[in-house]
């Protein structure tokens, strides 16, 4: 039997940090039974985060440039081309800190192929820890911040319960149309709910200190074109407002290792 092939495709700008968590739910699509190729888009990063990914000869790293700057129309030109002529069985296309999560994932990607699944719309929970967690091999984020909440951050109508559509069947899919930050996608397919894959979304979720840094050195890397336009204007929020924003979603959080 064939194994199940499937391509990742993520942008990143000193992503270091976030790396040595996300590849460790990336090696769970490489089995015996299924393989799996990234494609890293690094915009000229200048910590480690190469140097990490040079490590797993199964991710290849493209490099572009934007002169420091987050350009979202350059990122969303690269999430809706970058898979296109993809022979792979289902693409990931995530932003580093979005992953993919299943008891066996394995087995729910090859129930969808013998479905002809083309996209998938997963429950998508945030993480929303207290302090900054150290990397510990052998266990998974979420493991280890346990914290998270229902997120809703799929923009479109009639799945707004649900992640951003990145799931999906490049044989099928053809076209996803994204719009920036991928809170929309429109797929030349069904959209397909799976109840038993999740998406675990990072989200800065290491305490509101950690979120108020992270979130200021976006606003400062976000084009002129987009604070203008109010795109991302949450990263420009007053340091209480995030503060309090970050308290509330612990208080409607829960362990989400009680529920998987």
């Amino acid at each position: 039997m064939s194994k199940i092939k499937t391509e990742l495709y993520t942008c990143g700008y000193n992503e270091a940090f976030q790396l040595q968590f996300a590849i460790d739910y990336w090696k769970l699509l490489i089995t015996d039974e299924s393989e799996l190729k990234v494609f890293y888009y690094d915009n000229m990063s200048n910590d480690n985060s190469v140097e990490i990914l040079s490590k797993y000869p199964w991710i290849e790293v493209r490099q572009f440039d934007t002169n420091g700057e987050m350009n979202e129309q350059i990122l969303t030109n690269i999430r809706n081309n970058a898979w296109k002529g993809s022979t792979a069985d289902f693409c990931m296309v995530v932003d580093v800190d979005e992953v993919f999560y299943a008891k066996n994932i394995i087995e729910e990607l090859k129930m969808m192929k013998n479905q002809n699944v083309g996209a998938v719309a997963c429950n998508w929970y945030a993480l929303c820890g207290d302090d900054v967690p150290s990397y510990q091999e052998g266990l998974l984020l979420h493991q280890q911040i346990k914290k998270a909440y229902k997120q809703y951050i799929n923009h479109r109508e009639g799945f707004g319960n649900y992640g951003k559509i990145q799931l999906f069947n490049p044989k099928l899919a053809i076209d996803m149309h994204y719009s920036m930050g991928m809170h929309y996608a429109f797929p030349h397919c069904p959209i397909v709910y799976n109840p038993n894959i999740i998406q675990i979304h990072f989200d800065k979720g290491y305490g509101y200190q950690w979120k108020i840094q992270k979130r200021r050195e976006l606003w400062n890397r976000l084009t002129p074109a987009l604070r203008d336009g109010g795109v991302c204007c949450e990263y420009g929020w007053e340091e209480e407002r995030i503060k309090q924003e970050y308290v509330n979603n612990q208080k409607n959080s829960f362990d989400l290792n009680k529920m998987l």
